[in-house]
């Protein structure tokens, strides 16, 4: 997926998140007292609105990824998170050596 179809997708799952979100404030159904679970229920809102911004998230990592590899950043993460677990279990070794 490119970054303009990750934005699109984005924007999409937003305008779904705000819907959900003003649903809820509204509980134009009454939902909240009369019917906390099962089918068009209170839980089930919540869950929708949940999982709608865990796909959100998800999207926006994608689209940072594909901005670092696309920029040669990605390369650079790994190698910097390579060197600082090496330095780290270094300093661990020296710490448990040193007592």
């Amino acid at each position: 997926m490119t970054c303009d179809e990750l934005v699109k997708e984005i924007k999409k799952l937003r305008d779904e998140l705000v819907k959900r979100y003003q649903e809820m404030r509204e509980d134009k159904y009454n939902m909240y007292t009369n019917n906390l679970t099962g089918l068009m229920s209170w839980e089930g809102h919540q869950k929708q609105f949940l999982d709608n911004l865990t796909k959100i998230i998800v999207e926006i990592m994608d689209i940072n990824y594909q901005m670092m590899l696309g920029s040669g950043l990605l390369h650079l993460l790994r190698e910097n998170l390579h060197q600082s677990i090496q330095t780290s279990v270094l300093v661990l070794i020296g710490q448990h050596l040193n007592r």
